[in-house]
């Protein structure tokens, strides 16, 4: 199994939805058709430890599968449709959590293959927040016309500066809005809080940092299946301090735009993959 193939596959999931050389039935068709391929690539990793973390990135692209069809069809997306794909992150982070590969990454980690162990933990981070935002739109927390996915691989190519990535592994939303809200997942940032604010005032305007470290309360390497658990049982007094620190997350994400923008003196409807408008009820 190629691992390239099946990242490849991932991103035309993507490409094919919204595509718009294509009529509705055509994107359908060729999304379920991509998506099969997918989940064959998807069974064949679990068996092959190096390419893992490919498998768990389709397989979070697979969970998506309902909102990439309503967004193929250029349907609002709906409450029912956020309880689908809830689900399927549900099940997801069950069968990481309950399976064999749990702790591939710790093994990975001890083995000194850090570079596979953090490809496997990061993998694990975003499925959880991606589960985390989907639980609040399936619950009603946020609009039923939010969706939120994992991002292109073209999408995902960031830059650094002063050591850090800059980059984006979730795209929120909001059907029939023009704009989209970046969301960049990562296990911890700098203790210093004056090294914190630098990067997340300075280089993250509108960028919601969502910070397992922060949401979890510490920085244990075990943060990604510690969230992924929470997900799995459903367990909603568990859960909903880490969403609250989430959605805080996303305010401040807002408040660093406002101020990014009023500083250099940027009309309001330049703003609009910035503002707060994705999480607005």
């Amino acid at each position: 199994m190629s691992s390239a193939l099946l990242d490849a596959h991932s991103d035309e999931l993507l490409r094919v939805a919204f595509d718009q050389t294509y009529t509705s039935d055509e994107r359908v068709a060729m999304l379920r058709t991509t998506a099969r391929h997918v989940g064959e690539f998807v069974t064949a990793s679990r068996e092959v430890e190096m390419e893992y973390h490919h498998g768990l990135r389709g397989a979070a692209f697979l969970a998506c599968g309902p909102s990439l069809e309503r967004a193929a069809r250029q349907e609002p997306q709906t409450l029912d449709t956020a309880r689908e794909v809830d689900r399927n992150l549900q099940e997801l982070a069950y069968t990481i959590v309950t399976g064999p590969n749990l702790g591939a990454a710790s093994a990975q980690r001890q083995a000194g293959e850090a570079k596979t162990a953090n490809l496997i933990a990061g993998q694990n981070a975003e499925i959880g927040v991606l589960g985390l935002i989907w639980r609040r739109i399936a619950e009603g927390d946020y609009d039923e016309r939010l969706y939120a996915l994992p991002v292109s691989k073209d999408q995902d190519i960031g830059t650094r500066k002063d050591g850090y990535n800059l980059a984006t592994d979730i795209l929120i939303r909001k059907s029939g809005v023009k704009g989209r809200r970046r969301v960049q997942v990562k296990a911890s940032l700098p203790v210093s809080e004056e090294k914190r604010t630098r990067v997340t005032e300075d280089y993250y305007p509108g960028t919601v940092m969502a910070v397992l470290s922060d949401l979890m309360g510490g920085r244990h390497p075990e943060n990604p299946q510690r969230l992924l658990s929470l997900l799995a049982t459903g367990d909603k007094s568990q859960l909903e301090p880490v969403q609250t620190k989430l959605q805080d997350s996303f305010q401040q994400a807002g408040q660093r735009a406002e101020q990014y923008f009023r500083q250099r003196g940027i009309a309001t409807t330049k703003r609009r993959y910035y503002t707060p408008l994705a999480l607005a009820a």
